[in-house]
């Protein structure tokens, strides 16, 4: 994941998508379009996983895919944001990897 590279000019470049949103956020209807086109096609990918994880019982049959998709999204955007901050490399790494050991 680019957001936790080593090199802190990639890093600072950061993802554009989350970069435009945050600075135009619904300002400029060109760029929600194209945001909300992306958003919905990552939805329904992330939610599809989510149910074939639950297909195989890898996942709790309990949890909605729309609600398991928005989270992981959200999840998503925490570490694109910091990287464009001042967290630093081992702070990304930690934000990223938390609950995978």
């Amino acid at each position: 994941m680019w957001a936790t590279a080593a090199d802190d000019e990639l890093r600072a470049l950061g993802c554009m998508g989350v970069a435009s949103v945050s600075e135009f956020g619904a300002a400029a209807p060109n760029l929600v379009a194209l945001w909300s086109i992306t958003a919905s096609t990552v939805s329904k990918r992330i939610a599809e996983r989510v149910e074939e994880g639950q297909v195989h019982r890898a996942l709790d049959l309990h949890i909605p895919p729309e609600d398991a998709s928005a989270f992981v999204q959200v999840m998503m955007a925490g570490p694109q944001i910091a990287a464009r901050s001042v967290a630093d490399l081992k702070t990304l790494r930690r934000m990223v990897s938390f609950g995978a050991g």
